[in-house]
């Protein structure tokens, strides 16, 4: 019986385990996700202001740009829609980069006499040992 639960013990820690090392990983995704959204949304704020306050609104009816954004349904001005557009290119920035980081950590590998460090390249499906 003794013999069954260190089985049954081993076999959880090895199933939770890797679950439980994530867990920082997905943390991190996620606080690096909400902070990059609240950013992105405050420096669009910022950005359609500015563009009120040099008139872009009046520039952008004088070259049509106005009636682009009214025909596209949108709600607000053309200010506005810059802001949006520059609250999701940063979006889409921060998730990327935030993507990149996450996968491109090197991992260790500990062989018998040394830790080597190598990461799996996508083109060529095998490990490859970095210098």
């Amino acid at each position: 019986m003794e013999n069954f639960m260190d089985t049954l013990a081993t076999s959880v820690r090895d199933a939770v385990g890797p679950f439980m090392a994530a867990i920082p990983k997905i943390l991190g995704f996620i606080v690096i996700l909400v902070i990059g959204w609240v950013i992105a949304a405050l420096i669009a704020r910022g950005v359609a202001a500015i563009l009120r306050t040099v008139k872009f609104d009046d520039l952008a009816r004088r070259f049509g740009f106005s009636d682009l954004v009214e025909r596209m349904g949108l709600k607000g001005d053309a200010a506005g829609f810059i802001g949006m557009i520059t609250k999701w290119f940063i979006r889409i920035i921060i998730d990327y980069s935030n993507k990149l980081w996450n996968i491109s950590q090197p991992y260790v590998r500990c062989s018998p006499g040394k830790a080597v460090q190598h990461r799996r390249l996508p083109t060529r499906g095998r490990d490859v040992l970095n210098p």
